[in-house]
């Protein structure tokens, strides 16, 4: 027998990675342990053990002390105090337990986890820590790491791991504790969406188990034939994790669904194909139709439970993981919210009996329509984003242009302010800030008649401040002026008076300009 899904979540992302492969065998019933949560605390949380367990402690503890652990920043208290407890542990035996464990590379850290949690669950309770004699055939990741156990009795030993599990398991029931109100919350609304009772189910269950010497926010799920494996990371709120627990406990309802009403929708079993043809496939799913089937059902339920804010890229995601069954069980779910009257087994049973190959496959063909309209909108986002940056690049580097064109005139410098606006007009020909600079540099140096083109250009242009408009026409007015037209300068200076502000300065200069002009009435 083989090793169950094997699911890695990492809160609060709903994005579910599946690993491992295989069916679990061996007992239903894990190792007793001392830890084990007492069953008066429990009978609340119907078929979900709460237990803190010694073998995950010391198989991590002994995994931090070999240098494995979240960064300072993110360890738990009591990873903290057990690494201070471990810090005068043989170092000969320190750098066995390094030697071992970084002897194989995984692929990131929560891989790395993800094998040696699984470890410690095939254990025997201390102080031996063996592999245990019903064990199941040792899966992949775990076949790598085999060897780690054997120095699991020597480190229990030397580093008085009894004493350190009686100091800290406190904390680990407090966990516990921490997590009793989510899990119930899990089970009222999950039972409320089916329309069924809470009942005691003889044959599986759900064991929770925390952990709180490893990443932080992470949810670890194993399931061992009809044992629901989940081991907990520490987490300041538990309810971050809601979504994870609840997937788990749809497995604990929709599974035996599926064992009952499977059969019926392996007449189907040809869109196997289908879900073989989808590139992100994972391989716990290759060639598990009702695995699939199953998978599918419970995705399509919790977006029901928790609408995805991009259910058009997620029912894409899911999709291309193989999930095949999803658009149809998310419509299906759509009849089943409006009758009210129907449980979710009886509506199970009918839907499987729906399920038509011409329809799932004219799925397939309406996700690839979807797909090809999220890949253009995103084409055109991403589009829309680099013209924003170009477009801050290019302003950035015309402001930049403009500023030294300013300095470049403050000092006299006509040749450099010159150049520095040419610079900015090939970036923005119509640029009306760049055409008030030549203005200025044209007047400075006496041009005047080239200075009076720039100022109209500046006074037209689309987009300038206000006060270099109003500067402008103050000067084009009095360049009027001086030519002897005397009642288009007038015009001028009035429109930059009735504006109001002071425009830097330019309102005082316009009042000051018209009292200069010749009356209205003289010659």
């Amino acid at each position: 027998m083989k090793w169950s899904v094997v699911v890695l979540r990492i809160a609060p992302l709903l994005t579910l990675a599946l690993l491992g492969a295989g069916l679990w065998g061996g007992p239903q019933e894990p190792p007793a342990t001392d830890s084990a949560a007492p069953t008066s605390q429990l009978d609340e949380i119907v078929n979900i053990d709460m237990r803190a367990d010694v073998r995950v402690f010391t198989v991590m503890a002994a995994a931090a002390a070999a240098g494995y652990g979240p960064r300072p920043e993110d360890r738990s208290p009591v990873l903290s105090g057990l690494l201070a407890d471990l810090s005068g542990l043989d170092p000969g035996l320190v750098e066995h337990l390094r030697a071992t464990f970084t002897a194989h590379r995984f692929r990131d850290e929560t891989a790395r986890q993800t094998a040696y949690i699984s470890l410690a669950i095939l254990l025997n309770d201390p102080p031996d820590f063996g592999i245990r004699e019903d064990a199941p055939e040792i899966p992949p990741d775990v076949g790598r790491i085999l060897g780690f156990e054997k120095l699991l009795p020597a480190f229990y030993r030397e580093a008085r791991m009894e004493e350190l599990w009686a100091r800290y398991r406190t904390a680990y029931l407090a966990e516990l504790e921490a997590y009793r109100p989510v899990l119930r919350s899990v089970i009222r609304d999950t039972l409320d969406y089916f329309r069924i009772p809470a009942r005691v189910v003889l044959d599986r269950r759900i064991v929770l188990i925390p952990n709180l010497l490893s990443l932080p926010d992470v949810v670890h799920a194993r399931n061992m034939e009809r044992t629901y494996y989940i081991v907990v990371g520490p987490a300041d709120d538990p309810a971050s994790n809601y979504v994870q627990l609840q997937h788990e406990y749809l497995h604990f309802l929709i599974d035996p669904m599926m064992e009952k009403y499977g059969g019926m929708i392996l007449r189907e079993r040809s869109l196997i194909d289908l879900a073989h043809d989808q590139p992100y496939l994972a391989r716990d799913f290759q060639g598990r139709f009702i695995l699939i089937v199953g998978e599918s059902l419970i995705e399509a339920v919790l977006h029901r439970l928790h609408p995805s804010e991009d259910w058009d890229s997620r029912l894409v995601a899911l999709f291309r993981r193989g999930l095949i069954f999803v658009p149809f069980f998310t419509r299906a779910l759509n009849d089943f919210e409006r009758s009210p009257e129907v449980p979710f087994p009886l509506f199970l049973e009918d839907a499987i009996g729906a399920v038509q190959e011409s329809a799932i496959r004219d799925d397939a063909r309406k996700v690839g329509e979807l797909e090809g309209r999220i890949e253009a909108l995103r084409k055109a986002e991403l589009e829309e984003l680099e013209r924003q940056r170009e477009d801050r690049r290019r302003s950035d580097e015309i402001a930049g242009l403009l500023d030294a064109a300013g300095r470049a005139l403050s000092r006299g410098d006509y040749a450099e302010a010159a150049t520095r606006l040419g610079e900015l007009l090939e970036l923005d020909p119509e640029n009306g800030h760049a055409f008030f600079y030549l203005g200025q540099a044209a007047a400075q140096q006496g041009n005047f008649d080239e200075a009076y083109h720039h100022y109209l250009r500046a006074e037209r242009s689309e987009g300038v401040e206000p006060w270099v408009r109003a500067w402008s026409s103050v000067r084009i007015g009095r360049q009027l002026a001086f030519r002897g037209a005397y009642g288009e300068a007038r015009e001028r200076f009035e429109a930059v008076v009735a504006i109001g502000d002071d425009l830097n300065g330019a309102r005082r200069a316009a009042l000051d300009s018209l009292a200069q002009l010749p009356a209205a009435d003289s010659p």
